[in-house]
């Protein structure tokens, strides 16, 4: 488990100390910081690396808990130009506070591996459409945090422009909780919009519902900038819209494509 996340760590810290390198190839499409994933795939041959951190805090009576995510990653590789492969995992730190007395839980979330799939090539309003699968090992992490059952996730990813400026993604699935047979749907909404060059803007909701449980709910917004075509900076933040949901979080990353 620790060689994993030094191998993480260092793929991730690469392009902090090098001057990223032209890619010749279309500018980034990534799958952060927006829940939404893409019906984009990595190109063939590439590796793309999105990681930042995420802050998230809940409050409800004499109840309070703090989630920091450190180099929440997600590694993508283009097998061709249909299928990518995906491993992700992330470093947490969660706090607790309930009547005055305060709990700590430090370590490796959990590691998920899974695939992309294109499925139709879009075209202006008609969708282009992808499907995704990911598992979470079990035992991978923290044992806090890392479930002990196979846990596994599937959704269909939809990416349509609607103008030069404007495109829409969306996204419809399942996610199990590792503990009951029962999964939850999921769903998200995103919509992006160009405001300068290379200076793009997002507003998504997106939101879980597991069976016999109250329904999660979520609203974030945020900002993206191109540096490089293979090179992408990103900052969001986001509010709960119902009781379970998390009061707030905020979220900053970069997203870098490694040119072959």
């Amino acid at each position: 488990m620790k060689s994993i996340f030094l191998i993480l760590m260092l793929l991730l810290l690469t392009p902090l100390f090098m001057v990223a390198q032209e890619d010749e190839r279309p500018d980034l499409i990534t799958d952060r910081p927006d829940l939404t994933e893409s019906a984009s795939i990595v190109p063939k041959g590439a590796l793309q690396i999105e990681t930042g951190f995420v802050f998230e805090g809940d409050k409800s009576g004499g109840f309070k808990e703090t989630n920091f995510g450190l180099f929440t990653t997600l590694l993508r590789y283009g097998v061709n130009e249909f299928f990518e492969l995906r491993l992700g995992s992330a470093l947490n730190m969660k706090t607790t506070e309930t009547g005055g007395e305060s709990s700590s839980i430090f370590g490796v979330n959990y590691v998920d591996l899974g695939m992309k799939l294109k499925m139709v090539e879009g075209d202006g309003l008609k969708p282009q459409i992808a499907f995704l699968t990911m598992v979470i090992i079990p035992k991978s992490g923290e044992e806090d945090y890392s479930p002990q059952y196979l846990t596994p996730s599937m959704a269909l990813a939809f990416s349509q422009d609607l103008s030069k400026r404007f495109s829409l993604g969306y996204n419809i699935g399942a996610v199990w909780n590792g503990l009951t047979a029962k999964p939850a749907a999921k769903y998200s909404v995103a919509l992006a919009f160009g405001l300068i060059e290379k200076l793009g803007s997002f507003v998504e909701i997106y939101g879980y519902f597991p069976q016999d449980e109250l329904g999660i709910n979520i609203f974030d917004f945020g900002l993206t900038y191109l540096i490089r075509p293979n090179l992408q900076l990103d900052a969001s933040a986001g509010f709960g819209l119902s009781e379970v949901s998390p009061d707030y979080f905020v979220n900053a990353g970069v997203s870098w494509r490694i040119p072959r």
